[in-house]
């Protein structure tokens, strides 16, 4: 994993770093090590944005006019809406695009426990979203994709 302190350079010498480009992961306007944020009223259709671009991302597809360069790993973080709405989105989003993830790079971390689940199950749930603000704050090169919706963010 690469190190992320912080490194006192002077500005010549930092002039001279040999830096890699960012990679650009949905073309023209989502990049690696970078942040979006979509924002509007209630009912307007971000929940159905972020899914199509999460995806798009994790199928190397497109949505809109907006192209992935491959298939990313990504995280989708859900906090408030049930779970049989985001299965039915995201059922009608893959199916409009005639294509799903390969297995493994399409996640989805969400507080609605799943009807028959035992306790240890809904546990287990609880710990990956008390994990979120610590995966909010590093840039993991396995999940270079993360895509934190809803009030939970809010909270932190």
């Amino acid at each position: 994993m690469a190190s992320h302190r912080l490194i006192i350079d002077d500005m010549v010498e930092f002039l001279d770093l040999e830096i890699p480009p960012r990679e650009e992961i949905l073309k023209p306007w989502l990049f690696s090590q970078g942040t979006a944020m979509i924002h509007a009223y209630r009912g307007i259709g971000k929940t159905h944005i972020a899914l199509g671009v999460a995806c798009a991302v994790s199928t190397g597809g497109s949505f809109f006019s907006w192209q992935a360069s491959k298939a990313h790993r990504v995280v989708f973080v859900d906090g408030e809406m049930p779970a049989i709405t985001v299965q039915e989105r995201l059922k009608a989003q893959f199916a409009a695009m005639r294509k799903v993830p390969e297995p493994g790079f399409f996640r989805l971390i969400s507080r609605i426990a799943k009807q028959g689940d035992n306790p240890a199950d809904r546990r287990e749930r609880s710990d990956a979203i008390d994990l979120v603000p610590r995966v909010a704050t590093r840039r993991f090169e396995a999940w270079p994709i993360c895509i934190f919706w809803v009030t939970l963010v809010v909270r932190w």
